[in-house]
């Protein structure tokens, strides 16, 4: 994983155009900006790549974040309130997903495979479209059309 500490160059610049992005009218604080479909977190460039979004705020509050998860306390993906965020491990994150009922992969069925890939070669939808109604990442069905699972 990249530093994002070690990519800000213009620490302001960045302050400025992330809290353009922010709806703080409400206990979360919501990101407005370019949402990733397939995890439902916000994104924004920093340096040549794309950050999430709630740990470029833990990092403007000037917390290091290296080797570290950014956990919400809130639940909501969207939510980039620093009050709301805490550091963790990936056992604390799992514990999270467990508790909050989002962990493991999403099941699916041999026909609802072979339906994905039907619908992906014949219509004009998309991988994140296909992953919204299957309630799955796009990066699964990727998986799925390529035949990378599922095979």
């Amino acid at each position: 994983m990249r530093d994002i500490e070690s990519l800000i160059s213009d620490e302001d610049s960045l302050r400025e155009r992330f809290s353009d992005k922010v709806d703080t009218s409400g206990d979360c604080h919501i990101w407005t900006g370019s949402i990733d479909p397939a995890n439902g977190y916000g994104r924004i460039s920093v340096g040549d790549f794309s950050a999430k979004a709630h740990r470029v705020s833990m990092v403007l509050e000037g917390v290091d974040i290296s080797d570290t998860r950014v956990l919400h306390n809130c639940h909501t993906k969207a939510c980039v309130n620093p009050d709301h965020l805490r550091c963790g491990t990936s056992s604390d994150n799992t514990a999270d997903e467990k508790s909050k009922g989002t962990f493991g992969p999403a099941k699916l069925t041999f026909d609802e495979v072979e339906e994905i890939r039907e619908r992906y070669e014949s219509e004009s939808v998309t991988q994140a479209e296909l992953g919204d109604e299957y309630g799955v990442g796009q990066d699964q069905i990727s998986r799925i059309v390529n035949r990378k699972r599922w095979v």
